[in-house]
């Protein structure tokens, strides 16, 4: 049973149960990733990301939950891979700066960090659709504040939450299939209702380590479409004292390049969708200084 209230050491357990239980489902996240782009790496990077949050969190003050979340939303950004990923990490960023004070959550800070990082969430992406994480984070948001107005305590909001995200990844797939006529779950969506069924795993202390997702066909869903042949993905590291992460997304108002933002103190994140590298680099130069990165070509051959 969760305790009622929310201490460091409380926090680093849900944030280690989340990543170990993502873990166990990290192939079978890779293997349904077919949205924004089918490369097969969903799982990979939201696991990464954890990984990374993980790392710093466990570093932190034991008894200061502000500082644990902090400190994981400063490793998420270090560690954020892929789409997913750094919309993960804008979430714990957006999760942190509001509770960054607090050495120990009441239902109701939890509920308002929650509330605050899937606001986060949004202003990182530049064209945000229906049917990714976003949906997911936003409806169990104005859920958590439902719940602690009716005065529940933190171990029945917990539960709850577990509870609404079961169903809520349901009606988002019945979303997906009705309005893209696509028959699989979103991959992120799927990442983000596992960490919290890890985080109520461990609450009411079932096992972390039974991965039933695993014994999937572990064969991709996705055939390669060559549309997107000659295009490439692209991920990087922005530094300046000023970030004008707005001023960066106007830059980059196509939605087919679906560009993704996270930010924290002078850092910032940035994954996007290109056929010309050059020009996004042209155009990103000017807000701050490059750093970190990657770029991947899509071809037939590579997946």
């Amino acid at each position: 049973m969760i305790q009622e209230n929310c201490d460091g050491i409380r926090l680093k357990a849900f944030l280690k149960a989340g990543l170990k239980w993502v873990g166990c489902h990290r192939s079978h996240l890779d293997i349904i990733n077919l949205h924004p782009a089918p490369d097969a790496d969903t799982g990979t990077n939201i696991h990464a990301t954890l990984s990374a949050a993980w790392n710093f969190a466990k570093k932190a003050d034991r008894k200061h939950a502000g500082q644990v979340a902090d400190a994981a939303a400063k490793g998420s950004l270090r560690g954020a891979m892929g789409c997913s990923g750094i919309i993960f990490a804008n979430f714990l960023i957006g999760f942190a700066d509001s509770s960054k004070a607090k050495e120990i959550f009441s239902a109701e800070d939890f509920a308002m960090a929650f509330l605050n990082g899937a606001s986060r969430a949004h202003q990182g992406i530049a064209n945000p659709r229906q049917g990714m994480i976003l949906t997911l984070t936003d409806r169990l948001a104005d859920f958590a504040m439902a719940v602690t107005a009716e005065n529940k305590g933190l171990p029945q909001l917990m539960d709850a939450l577990y509870l609404e995200a079961k169903e809520a990844l349901l009606s988002i797939s019945q979303m997906r299939k009705v309005s893209e006529n696509l028959d699989s779950p979103d991959a992120g969506v799927e990442g983000f209702f596992y960490f919290l069924e890890g985080i109520y795993r461990y609450s009411h202390k079932e096992p972390l380590s039974i991965c039933p997702a695993e014994q999937v066909d572990p064969a991709p869903l996705y055939k390669y479409d060559s549309a997107w042949d000659g295009k490439y993905s692209l991920e990087f590291v922005i530094k300046s004292d000023e970030i004008a992460i707005e001023k960066i997304k106007e830059s980059f108002q196509d939605p087919e390049e679906n560009m993704i933002i996270a930010k924290k103190d002078d850092s910032a994140k940035i994954h996007i969708y290109t056929c010309d590298p050059r020009r996004v680099f042209d155009k990103i130069s000017r807000f701050g200084k490059l750093s970190n990165i990657k770029i991947k070509e899509f071809s037939r051959k590579a997946n």
